[in-house]
C-alpha cells in the first residue's frame, strides 16, 4: 500500500515539473527520429544485397580449392558474396577505385603451410568506404582458417593416439 502512495505522489510531481514532462515524452521521440535516419537506408534497401568481391589465388594447392568449395561456393554464401578472380595488381586497382569492396589474397605456399602445420595467413583488402562488407569477407577468410586449422590439429592429435595405441607405447 505504501508503494501505492510513492507512485502517485511521484506522478503527482511529475505532471507538475512541465519540463521533467517534456523531456520523458519528447526523448523517445528524439532518439526514435535519430536512429529512424540513421538505419533508414539499411531496412528499406531490404537489408544487405549482394556483392562481388576480388579472389586471388596465387597458392592454386588444395586449401585454396577447398576455401574456393566449400566457403565461396557454398549455396549460402553466394547469396551475399560474388567472387571473381583476378590479379593482384587489378584486386588493388579495382579496391581503390571504388568498384570492389574487399579482396581476399591467398598467398603462394598457404596449402603447404598449412600442411606442414606453419602459421597460415589469407590477406584480405579492404575498402575503407565499405567497411561492412570488407567485415564480412574478412570473417569468412578468418573462420576458414580457424576452422581448417582446429579440424587439422584435431586429427593429427587422433592419429598420434592411433599411432600410439598400434605400435604398443611406440609413437614412432
Amino acid at each position: 500500500m505504501k508503494a501505492l502512495y510513492i507512485g502517485i505522489k511521484d506522478t503527482l510531481i511529475t505532471l507538475r515539473d512541465y519540463k521533467a514532462l517534456a523531456l520523458i515524452i519528447m526523448m523517445p521521440l528524439i532518439l526514435i527520429l535519430v536512429l529512424g535516419m540513421a538505419l533508414g537506408p539499411v531496412f528499406n534497401s531490404g537489408g544487405l544485397k549482394s556483392f562481388e568481391i576480388a579472389l586471388v589465388d596465387n597458392d592454386k594447392g588444395e586449401m585454396s580449392r577447398v576455401f574456393k568449395e566449400k566457403v565461396l561456393d557454398n549455396k549460402e554464401v553466394k547469396k551475399f558474396v560474388r567472387y571473381k578472380e583476378m590479379s593482384e595488381e587489378k584486386a588493388r586497382e579495382d579496391i581503390k577505385e571504388g568498384r570492389l569492396p574487399a579482396a581476399i589474397i591467398i598467398p603462394a605456399g598457404f596449402s603447404d603451410d598449412f600442411k606442414n602445420g606453419k602459421k597460415t595467413e589469407m590477406i584480405v583488402l579492404k575498402s575503407p568506404a565499405e567497411e561492412l562488407k570488407a567485415s564480412i569477407v574478412e570473417q569468412l577468410a578468418r573462420s576458414f582458417i580457424e576452422t581448417a586449422s582446429s579440424a587439422k590439429i584435431s586429427t593429427d592429435e587422433v592419429l598420434k593416439k592411433l599411432c600410439f595405441r598400434k605400435t604398443g607405447g611406440n609413437p614412432l
